[in-house]
């Protein structure tokens, strides 16, 4: 298969050629892993593979592949998180394009080319009606039917679900794959932003933009000065956190937090002079940046549409700040 311009995940790759060569690929695959590593990307190659014109497949550049790049083949379905982050139900009639019963519907009608390739990105974004209501097309698939599940948290998944996948998991990229992809985009900030990377392409573009890394930077500051300084009466946290949630998304945010903490945290340990991005930013209490970093990862667990992120996040800072305050006063 053609796999260039992938970055990393050979052990899978590997997996995913030798079920092509021996024509055994399971009807239903599920890829599990962080978001932002190149799981889509996998996965629309190998729909391209099963449409494509060419004999060495995917070839990226037949009429197929084109159309399937733009998701306006017929036989391509693709359902994905709308505004809130969620894949909807929808009606009962199936008639909402990129809800669950749409899907289903449109897999009881007949296909142009005789197939149809499926990519299901982020079954752990359907609620469990509509997961429930998946069950059957995921235990019997149409005849000719590929369907690839994306999931960056399986445990959100059902396990009837889960035992009828084949599923692969997949891994966040090593730091030096993510700077090397950064080089190749002329980031001249290469080094620096794949250590805040957490192994996410993603997240690495998305920082690589100078306005957002910025922001992050302003926010950081704003709570290590907060955490510096409890014992301040008149200082407060103010934090409006929607409108960069809303620009990277719920989930980058929140892996954008951590990994800029465990990037502080791991520095403090190996006592790392700070680069120069973080000169602004000091954190004296190495305590504080674990217990920051646990605040974050239950915010992780926490990560649903319905969430209020100012409330949740300025509650934990202040119960934090409060904690620290008072160990000192005792």
């Amino acid at each position: 298969m053609n796999w260039l311009g992938i970055i990393g995940h050979q052990g899978q790759l590997n997996k995913i050629e030798m079920m092509f060569k021996k024509k055994r690929l399971p009807p239903v695959l599920l890829f599990n892993g962080p978001s932002g590593i190149g799981k889509k990307e996998i996965s629309f190659r190998i729909i391209k593979s099963l449409f494509c014109q060419e004999d060495f497949k995917p070839c990226l550049t037949c009429s197929p592949c084109l159309q399937i790049r733009e998701k306006s083949f017929p036989d391509f379905l693709e359902l994905a998180p709308k505004g809130k982050g969620i894949i909807p139900i929808g009606d009962f009639e199936g008639k909402e394009i990129g809800t669950v019963r749409w899907l289903i519907s449109s897999l009881s009608k007949g296909s142009f080319t005789g197939r149809y390739g499926v990519i299901i990105d982020g079954m752990d974004k359907i609620s469990l009606e509509g997961q429930n209501a998946l069950l059957k097309l995921i235990e019997e698939p149409p005849l000719d039917t590929q369907i690839i599940i994306l999931s960056s948290n399986k445990a959100q998944i059902i396990p009837t679900i889960l035992s009828r996948c084949f599923s692969l998991d997949f891994y966040p990229l090593k730091s030096e794959e993510v700077a090397h992809f950064l080089k190749q985009k002329k980031s001249e900030q290469a080094g620096f932003l794949s250590s805040l990377a957490g192994g996410s392409l993603e997240i690495a573009l998305l920082l690589s933009q100078e306005k957002i890394l910025n922001q992050f930077m302003d926010l950081v500051q704003d709570i290590s000065c907060y955490l510096n300084e409890p014992s301040r009466e008149d200082q407060g946290l103010n934090l409006n956190l929607i409108p960069l949630k809303n620009e990277v998304g719920l989930e980058n945010f929140v892996n954008i937090m951590i990994n800029m903490y465990r990037f502080f945290w791991q520095a403090n340990i190996k006592q790392q002079k700070m680069s120069e991005n973080f000169e602004r930013i000091k954190i004296y209490d190495q305590e504080k940046i674990a217990k920051l970093i646990k605040i974050l990862l239950a915010l992780k667990q926490k990560s649903h549409h319905n969430l209020n992120i100012n409330y949740y996040f300025k509650g934990m800072i202040y119960n934090l700040s409060q904690l620290n305050l008072f160990k000192t006063l005792s």
